[in-house]
Order: structure tokens, then C-alpha cells, then sequence
């Protein structure tokens, strides 16, 4: 029996659908972009508004599944400075060491707006919080370089925290952004 010759039709639409495949993954790229190498937790603790970290990419990839992360108090993550704010007007902190030296960054730290952590300086006062979309940036370091932490969170009328409508929670795992990807 001779094997029928792969024509260069076949040959072309397997390639197609390869490239369909790669192109098809890119907008998953899920928990953090390239430049940013985790998104802070943010929430209300007794009526203020706090924020922290809990985990962060250590390696990133062109494929989001093969983003490697860890835990935060698995490395000495250095906090340097920290900005809340709309664009306009921001929050601003700075650690008074920086970038020599800054503050620990553990899962269980909880930084609250308007509060300077100890041996941080205010660089901008804090405005009062009103409606709106608002950023958060923490720029750290840990023993292989500097990180950078970002997330943009929305606040309703009274000044509590909600989702806002464009923002979409990342998946958190290879399944989730997988089955995401098949199912819609």
C-alpha cells in the first residue's frame, strides 16, 4: 500500500489552524501584563479603604498559563512607594530609605489609604475618596530586582468598594483560562 502524498493544501491549513491556535491563547494573557508583576488585594477593613499583597509573577511568559508566581512572604519583597489616586490627584508615599532598603511586604501587611506606614513620607496628601475609578501602584524590590504592582478598583457614591463594570476577574489557573477560552 502507497501512502497518498500530504498535498500543499493540507499542509497550509495545518499551519492556519497552528496560528489560529497561538493567536487564540494571546487574549488570555489573564493575572498581570508584561510590566506588571502582580495585582494588590484591595478592600474595606472597617470602613477604610487597605491594601496588600498576596502573591506576585516571578517569571513571565508570552502564554499566561506559564506565568510562575509566588506567595509573598515565601521572598523578601521590599516595598519602596505607593500611589492611589485617579490620575489627577494621587496619594503618594515614599519609603525614606528608598531604593536602599523599604518596608516588608508580607500577606498578612494591610497598608490603609491616607496612613503612611512607618518610615514612609507622604509625597501628596491624601484626597477625600468620592465615586469613581481609581488606581493603584506599589513599585517593591525583592533579591532579583524590582517589581511593580498594579490594579485599578472602583468606588460607588458613598465611597464603598464595587466592581467595576469593565474590569474582569483573571482566572487563576491554566483550567479556568483554558475551559474560559472553549466555553466563552
Amino acid at each position: 500500500m502507497v501512502a497518498a502524498p500530504v498535498s500543499a493544501l493540507m499542509i497550509r491549513a495545518i499551519a492556519a489552524a497552528v496560528a489560529l491556535t497561538v493567536l487564540g491563547l494571546m487574549p488570555i494573557a489573564g493575572a498581570v501584563s508584561f510590566g506588571v508583576d502582580g495585582q494588590p488585594t484591595v478592600y474595606e477593613d472597617n470602613g477604610r479603604l487597605c491594601f496588600g499583597v498576596q502573591r506576585y509573577v516571578y517569571s513571565h511568559s508570552v502564554i499566561s498559563f506559564l506565568n510562575w508566581s509566588r506567595d509573598i512572604d515565601s521572598r523578601d519583597v521590599r516595598l519602596l512607594d505607593l500611589s492611589v489616586g485617579t490620575g489627577g490627584s494621587d496619594w503618594s508615599v515614599k519609603h525614606e530609605a528608598a531604593p536602599v532598603s523599604g518596608m516588608r511586604l508580607r500577606g498578612a501587611t494591610r497598608i490603609c489609604y491616607g496612613d503612611a506606614p512607618a518610615g514612609f513620607v507622604t509625597t501628596d496628601e491624601p484626597d477625600p475618596l468620592v465615586a469613581g475609578r481609581y488606581s493603584i501602584l506599589m513599585n517593591a524590590r525583592d533579591e532579583e530586582g524590582s517589581l511593580r504592582f498594579y490594579r485599578q478598583f472602583c468606588l460607588a457614591g458613598e465611597g464603598r468598594l464595587v466592581d467595576c463594570e469593565q474590569e474582569k476577574k483573571p482566572p487563576a489557573s491554566f483550567l479556568e483560562q483554558f475551559f474560559g477560552w472553549v466555553f466563552g
